[in-house]
């Protein structure tokens, strides 16, 4: 039980992160730095990942993987930088519609992309 809280919390930072920079980064930068945020929160649940299994189960991640996170990050992210465009620019929706819309479209492109990239490790 106890490893398992540790994953939760590197969910729910990466998450937190992903929320503070896409309020920051959406402004300046509109839909890339929504896309900007995603990214950074898939490297930093990588990198906490990595940290936690190195200091708790003496596991070293290889990392080569790494270029297939990152890859992994970019290729959700894109599909969400012109959800937010459309969203954004060509359909004014209430912002909660919009906040279910993305987190549902999220879900579906991460599982979607994270099976291709399974079959495709193995």
């Amino acid at each position: 039980m106890a490893e398992t809280k540790v994953l939760a919390k590197i969910g729910t930072a990466s998450a937190f992160i992903d929320i503070a920079l896409v309020a920051v980064l959406v402004k300046p930068f509109e839909a890339n730095g929504a896309t900007l945020a995603r990214i950074a929160m898939f490297l930093i649940a990588f990198l906490l990942t990595q940290k936690t299994l190195a200091a708790k189960a003496q596991i070293r991640i290889n990392l080569s993987h790494f270029a297939k996170t990152i890859a992994l990050a970019v290729v959700v992210a894109l599909p969400h930088a012109t959800l937010d465009c459309v969203l954004t620019y060509s359909h004014r929706i209430n912002p909660i519609t919009r906040l279910i819309l993305d987190g549902i479209s999220f879900l579906i492109v991460y599982i979607v992309f994270f099976s291709i990239f399974r079959v495709v490790g193995s």
